[in-house]
């Protein structure tokens, strides 16, 4: 759950309306002490709404972790 997630350790937020990847989707990605809008040509966001944003997160009674670093995604693919 949101509650239990470490947010201060977030790097990439993706926000999409719908079930289409491709359109709508808003994407802020952590740079140094602040946040971008990289999904407009890393336009600054305001640190300061977003940090709202991940405060309104830990707030979230229900749901399921949908992404976090996977053991396997560094490493190289072997294929036979």
């Amino acid at each position: 759950t949101f509650r239990s997630a470490d947010l201060s350790a977030t790097d990439r937020i993706a926000i999409q309306k719908g079930k289409e990847k491709d359109k709508g989707v808003v994407e802020l990605r952590r740079k140094g002490d602040g946040w971008t809008i990289s999904s407009a040509w890393d336009y600054p966001a305001d640190k300061k709404k977003v940090q709202e944003l991940l405060d309104e997160f830990k707030k979230v009674k229900g749901g399921d972790l949908r992404g976090s670093a996977h053991p396997y995604r560094n490493r190289p693919l072997r294929l036979p």
